[in-house]
């Protein structure tokens, strides 16, 4: 099976660590990146080489739109 690539955006570090440790106890199909600001997110993003991209709760919301709307 082909992994699928996933690039986390979440601001803390923790969160990142749990997410990731979660994931990795379910599959090992998965490669996850972190990024944990909205900057290096989009230089990541501009790589096209991600299938999925996973925008952590807790995140400000207009980092959240900017997002969605990019």
């Amino acid at each position: 099976m082909k992994p699928v690539h996933v690039l986390f955006i979440e601001e803390n570090a923790h969160d990142y660590l749990e997410i990731r440790q979660l994931l990795d106890e379910q599959t090992k199909t998965l490669t996850i990146d972190w990024a944990p600001n909205y900057e290096r997110a989009l230089t990541q993003i501009k790589q096209n080489q991600y299938d999925v991209f996973i925008i952590g709760y807790e995140a400000q919301k207009t980092e959240q739109l900017r997002f969605l709307y990019w």
